[in-house]
């Protein structure tokens, strides 16, 4: 007899049977590793194994079972789910606004002829990527000291998953990792870092970076801070003043304040004040070195200090000198009369221009003519009276005074001629 082709319906349902039963197939041989045997304890596991989501964000999990008599199953959790698909062997969620730090949610299923199934707890690491990294301003640096660099990042989790590296000319200097950080919440992460200038560090760029590394189940973030100029000053030494120890009212003298062996000379800041006096003054550099030069011009005697300030980065350096300002009687010396008849009455008298700033009793003050020295005092005005002779006719007197200024004497003398003539 000749065989009877099959009909168009049953080839179709033959097909959907082989679909049906190729798709459940595969699904086992994903979700189910082993098939237990009528001993072996059925085992759930969860898939992905090791989620990895944003603070917020949404994940589906996939709870599955190697029990093949599955009377029920669910996933606990304190989170919003939602079932999303199920099968014989399997149930999928879908978990939303996950905003708890430390969520383990539990995969469960009962099982038909087996009185406890072990539940599986699903570890959730949950994330906060950095979206910001500061790096303190760097302060200039005195070559030599050690100074500390730091590096904030800002509500980033896990700290564990996070390292931050400081970097120097494009250089790592050190990377810090957070292995041991137990918290998981998000929390701002302060790091330092300590360097020592050197003179070559000057102009190098300096940045902190950091990076959440969540591989391989999940992301990796980095974020770097704006980079930063490093300012390395050397500055070995204190100011070398150059003045006069003593000087006169009213008289313009050169006062000198240099460093040595500075860098960068052409930064270095000077302030030069005597007394209470802010001097204005002209600056030089060559190479290493600086210099600034200023007039003085003392306008009070007494004891001053010229004072001189250099400021080159964090370093300030003083130098101070003692300067004696003294003053000298501004001397007039007037004969009356000046031109007078024999055996005529004669006044010779020195006196101070400006008594207002001379101080008494600091000096000798002396009239005397070619016979010698006629008066003296420590005071002025200063008289002689005399009788003018024949002889004396061109006679010449001098006023002369005399201080003691820092060991050495300081003299100021004037002159007038007498005239005498005969009747």
């Amino acid at each position: 007899s000749r065989a009877t082709p099959p009909s168009g319906g049953s080839i179709i349902d033959a097909v959907m049977q082989l679909w049906r039963f190729c798709v459940g197939f595969l699904w086992s041989a994903v979700t189910l590793p082993a098939q237990p045997t009528a001993q072996e304890q059925p085992f759930v596991s969860a898939w992905p194994e090791n989620p990895v989501v944003e603070f917020g964000g949404s994940l589906i999990l996939n709870c599955s079972t190697t029990c093949q008599t599955v009377s029920s199953g669910s996933l606990e959790t304190n989170l919003e789910k939602e079932d999303v698909g199920e099968g014989p062997t399997w149930k999928a969620f879908r978990l939303d606004n996950i905003t708890d730090w430390d969520p383990v949610p539990s995969c469960y299923f009962k099982c038909a002829g087996f009185k406890d199934v072990r539940p599986h707890r699903v570890n959730i690491t949950v994330y906060r990527a950095p979206t910001r990294v500061e790096l303190d301003p760097v302060p200039e640096m005195e070559v030599g000291k050690a100074y500390n660099l730091t590096c904030r990042v800002s509500n980033v989790a896990p700290i564990r998953n996070l390292s931050v590296t400081f970097l120097k000319g494009g250089q790592k200097l050190h990377t810090r990792t957070f292995e041991k950080h137990v918290a998981r919440e998000a929390n701002d992460v302060v790091v330092k870092q300590t360097l020592t200038a050197e003179q070559h560090d000057h102009g190098e760029e300096v940045s902190c970076s950091a990076a959440l590394d969540l591989r391989p189940e999940g992301p990796l973030f980095e974020v770097a801070s704006h980079n930063q100029s490093l300012k390395a000053i050397v500055f070995p030494s204190a100011p070398w003043l150059s003045h006069l120890s003593s000087m006169e009212v009213n008289i313009n003298e050169t006062v000198t304040c240099e460093v040595t062996g500075v860098f960068p000379a052409e930064e270095a800041q000077f302030e030069l004040t005597f007394g209470e006096e802010r001097l204005t003054f002209d600056m030089n550099v060559e190479e290493n070195r600086a210099t600034a030069r200023a007039l003085v011009l003392p306008s009070v005697a007494g004891d001053h200090t010229l004072k001189c300030t250099v400021s080159l980065g964090p370093v300030t350096r003083t130098a101070e000198g003692k300067v004696n300002v003294y003053s000298l009687p501004g001397l007039v010396l007037t004969i009356s009369p000046q031109g007078t008849p024999v055996d005529n009455h004669v006044d010779v008298v020195c006196e101070d221009s400006h008594p207002q700033d001379t101080q008494p009793h600091t000096f000798s003050a002396q009239i005397q003519n070619s016979k010698g020295v006629l008066e003296s005092s420590d005071t002025l005005p200063l008289r002689v009276a005399l009788m003018a002779g024949e002889e004396d006719n061109g006679e010449e007197f001098t006023c002369q005074v005399e201080l003691v200024v820092d060991g050495r004497p300081v003299r100021r003398k004037t002159a007038a001629t007498l005239t005498v003539f005969c009747e």
